[in-house]
């Protein structure tokens, strides 16, 4: 019989299905442990334990969700081999109000099952609502449609950019600067082709045309460097777009939102601090401050 222990080391990366369609993709936290035992008489394989996940995204409904938490759970024997993957992963999106809108992805079951998240939002919305927020459906407020290759072609664009134009920036940037984790979103493809196929809403507030600043909606880049074996460090920005006479920046409708974030673990549990600065919500230091105490067991 063998017995191994395999530790998770930097940018153990987990996709799903593939790396090349990617879904999901995962990044484990270090230092984690899986367990391996193998029986060549009779022939038998077990592989048990439990992989945290410290960043990622998944890819659903054209829309890019972080990963805020989960795990990839393994209790896996040579004939039966489907580890469970338990994640949280949020999105921001602002509706006709002008209002904040978190949408959240709750997925908990074996990888080889069908991707059917559950979806929540804060606050509030119906079914329909979502889909609409999420530009899957027509809001009810607007004209009815249907369906044309000009949703296809929205629809998958943003696969083929990740896959010929995001992956190999991310690997530049994480060999360049010397970090461990480096992830970049963006539906700047998916607004370039809604704006030139003229998918403008029809409740909108200025007849001007958008320039290249709406193109850059929904991007974020977001970088992590581990500093020894117990701390990590990363950060956020994220680019933000609204028409209208609300709000205007100096980059043309385009907002900035900029978080950092330490984390370090220690032998009972992780302690993490966040700075997460929002100036139309407060004005105070200590409220866009956060510290947050993370742990967990097996039974």
């Amino acid at each position: 019989m063998l017995d191994f222990r395999i530790h998770t080391g930097r940018n153990c990366t987990f996709y799903l299905p593939n790396e090349q369609l990617k879904i999901v993709k995962a990044t484990a936290e270090p230092g984690r442990t899986l367990n391996l035992l193998y029986n060549n008489y009779p022939k038998d394989l077990s592989l048990t334990g439990t992989l945290p996940i410290q960043s990622g995204d998944i890819n659903y409904l054209d829309r890019t969700f972080q990963i805020t938490e989960g795990a990839m759970v393994f209790n896996e024997a040579l004939k039966n081999f489907n580890p469970v993957m338990r994640l949280r992963a949020e999105t921001r999106i602002r509706d006709d109000n002008n209002d904040d809108v978190t949408i959240a992805l709750i997925y908990d079951a074996p990888v080889k099952s069908d991707f059917n998240p559950r979806i929540e939002t804060n606050p509030a919305r119906s079914e329909i609502e979502i889909l609409a927020l999420l530009g899957q459906v027509a809001a009810p407020d607007t004209v009815e449609g249907a369906s044309d290759p000009r949703s296809v072609l929205l629809a998958t664009s943003g696969m083929f950019a990740e896959a010929g134009l995001v992956q190999p920036f991310e690997e530049i940037l994480r060999e360049g600067l010397n970090l461990d984790l480096v992830t970049i979103q963006t539906d700047i493809i998916e607004n370039a082709l809604a704006d030139s196929l003229n998918w403008k809403s029809i409740n909108s507030n200025t007849s001007q045309t958008p320039g290249l600043a709406r193109y850059f909606d929904n991007t974020r880049l977001f970088v992590g460097k581990y500093i020894g074996k117990a701390l990590f460090a990363s950060g956020s920005v994220s680019a933000r777009y609204f028409e209208g006479p609300l709000l205007q920046s100096a980059f043309g409708g385009l907002e900035f939102e900029t978080a950092i974030s330490l984390e370090m673990a220690t032998p009972f549990f992780n302690i993490q601090w966040s700075y997460s600065p929002n100036p139309a919500l407060s004005q105070n230091f200590m409220e866009n401050n956060e510290i947050t105490l993370k742990w967990q067991f097996s039974y």
